[in-house]
């Protein structure tokens, strides 16, 4: 009787194959892999074919080899459910169709070379994708394992680093482990954006975490930055209390594309930023010090993924992906510019949140959405802080502030 067998074949030296796996390519009647395990493991009488990049063909064969009857197993380097082919096989076969046989991952034989636990450890693959995850991962001083592409990748990826404001550290690069040119590198951060000259053309890097002593500015989940940390001027900044609603009320996920209108000094975009590693945060602001204090706070706050735009909306805006969520913090007297224009981009399902402080703003805000998007939610703060008052301590209360928020209609 047919069936598929998807095969951890470790590394890539026999000597890290395990024996069920070894068991496993023997037994089967087809073998499906890279060519190189093809050449190291198929024996006399096996059927093969070589994935070559297209995997379409590759599952079509592995269906026809099964209907027939004939046991297929499929090869795949480290471990075949950690960024590997297994993957791309359950979204073609059953979970009853395929058994997986684990293998040595190139994570595990990293951190093993390098004597490190790694039970604390993020994974992430910048293989033939966006570093933006890796970044994330990196600034908020995590353990971390990154697959990336053959040199420059690594170079690329510390240089991305050192410009979101990444402090000093140290990374390790090994490339081709387990084979006979296998290499082990330390580097700082900055030796590594250099370029040094590495033959190797399978990377993973590993980053030990932050140093003893350095924390990221804010090392927390929850939002709610104080407003202290932030880098401030004469910039206007919408005040912890009233930020944390409004992320509240932009629903936000990974993936998302966010405008922050009238950014100020940036306190909901990076707010924004962090909240979303995987997500791109557009922070717009005419002021030419909004924008000195914007760039300073995404580099305070390691928001990799915070884009200042300098320029008055809606104008600046044009360009910009289109948005699944937006914040207009200031409209600079182009309120009802800025909302038939985000009416019109915002992806369907997308959400929008206008701050008002003034009667006026807010009245004319609530008719132009309400017009433009129908059904209208607002909420209005009230907050009061604790100050000082010699012996004792007082409430202060802060100008209310309305949020209006709708969503488009998908």
């Amino acid at each position: 009787m047919g069936g598929i067998t998807v095969v951890g074949v470790g590394p890539g030296d026999a000597s890290f194959l395990t024996p069920a796996a070894g068991e496993a390519v023997a037994a089967a009647q087809v073998l499906v892999g890279a060519p190189r395990h093809l050449e190291a493991l198929a024996g006399s009488g096996q059927e093969t074919f070589p994935l070559a990049g297209d995997l379409a063909g590759a599952a079509e064969f592995i269906r026809g080899r099964v209907a027939a009857g004939r046991a297929v197993a499929v090869l795949a380097t480290g471990d075949p459910g950690l960024f590997g082919i297994l993957a791309f096989l359950r979204r073609r076969f059953s979970a009853t169709e395929l058994l997986v046989i684990p293998g040595v991952s190139a994570v595990q034989l990293a951190f093993a070379r390098l004597a490190l636990p790694w039970q604390d450890a993020v994974v992430v693959s910048a293989h033939g994708r966006h570093h933006r995850a890796a970044i994330a991962a990196v600034l908020r001083g995590a353990k971390a394992a990154v697959f990336t592409d053959p040199p420059p990748a690594p170079a690329e990826l510390a240089r991305e680093l050192l410009a979101a404001g990444a402090p000093p550290m140290e990374v390790y690069l090994l490339g081709d482990l387990s084979y006979p040119a296998e290499g082990v590198y330390r580097y700082t951060l900055r030796e590594l954006a250099d370029g040094p000259v590495c033959p190797h053309r399978q990377v993973i890097l590993v980053f030990p975490g932050a140093p003893e002593g350095v924390t990221p500015a804010w090392p927390y989940r929850t939002g709610g930055i104080p407003d202290g940390l932030f880098l401030r001027g004469p910039t206007p900044m919408t005040k912890e209390e009233t930020r944390a609603l409004v992320l509240a009320k932009l629903r936000l996920a990974d993936g998302q594309v966010i405008w922050d209108i009238g950014a100020g000094t940036g306190s909901v975009s990076v707010e924004a930023a962090l909240a979303v590693p995987l997500g791109q945060v557009w922070a717009v602001e005419r002021a030419t010090e909004g924008m000195r204090l914007i760039e300073a706070n995404r580099r305070k706050f390691g928001a990799a993924n915070l884009h200042p735009v300098a320029g008055a909306a809606p104008e600046a805006l044009r360009g910009l992906p289109p948005p699944d969520r937006v914040f207009v913090g200031g409209s600079g007297g182009a309120l009802e510019e800025i909302l038939r224009y985000t009416a019109r981009t915002l992806r369907p399902g997308g959400r929008l949140v206008v701050s008002t402080v003034t009667l006026e703003t807010q009245g004319r805000a609530l008719a132009l959405l309400g017009e433009l998007f129908g059904r209208v939610e607002a909420v209005q703060t009230a907050v009061a802080v604790s100050r000082e008052a010699g012996a004792s301590h007082l409430w202060q209360a802060r100008n209310p502030v309305c949020l209006l928020t709708v969503e488009k209609g998908r």
